[in-house]
């Protein structure tokens, strides 16, 4: 219920996108502020849940209409394994689940099939990045463009303690 209430807020918010401020860069900022909470795995599927409302609910220009014929969708993930470092990525998938299921096949081949690999973001027409920390601490995000997902891995990896956060992996799908 709480992810139907986001979902119709964030429509509201977009829907009527203030001159100076499109309606990505409010997703962008909503998504941000949806990290002032308690670091678990739920609060980040909330956050995930809340990227990924504001990337259907903008479409795919910056001010959430439609400029030309739209493009199709399409899907990424970043997996990690947090005992080992290891990582694996997909992007331009036609498919979530596909996406998602490879992206941890290529964590387990990089971590030695570690089995707490997990996919740590899923992303559709936008990029993800993962960053770690020397301590653990480790964050990923979507943003709609490359660097946007790096700054929020980043602040997102030090929000849960980490003190020297670094990207070690990102991916775009569809952008």
């Amino acid at each position: 219920m709480r992810n139907l209430l986001l979902a119709i807020a964030l429509l509201a918010l977009c829907a009527v996108p203030a001159a100076a401020e499109s309606c990505r860069e409010k997703c962008e900022s909503q998504s941000s502020s949806c990290l002032s909470g308690a670091g678990d795995d739920q609060k980040r599927s909330e956050c995930d849940t809340t990227r990924n409302s504001c990337n259907f609910v903008c479409g795919s220009d910056d001010g959430g209409g439609t400029s030309g014929p739209p493009r199709p969708t399409q899907f990424g993930a970043i997996a990690y394994s947090p005992s080992t470092g290891g990582r694996g990525y997909t992007y331009n998938y036609n498919a979530r689940a596909t996406a998602e299921n490879d992206a941890v096949a290529y964590c387990r081949k990089d971590s030695g099939d570690a089995g707490d690999c997990r996919v740590a973001v899923w992303f559709y027409n936008a990029c993800g990045a993962l960053a770690r920390a020397s301590d653990g601490s480790w964050g990923a995000e979507i943003g709609y463009s490359r660097s946007i997902a790096q700054g929020l891995a980043l602040a997102t990896c030090t929000h849960y303690g980490g003190k020297d956060c670094r990207i070690i992996s990102w991916a775009c799908a569809g952008v």
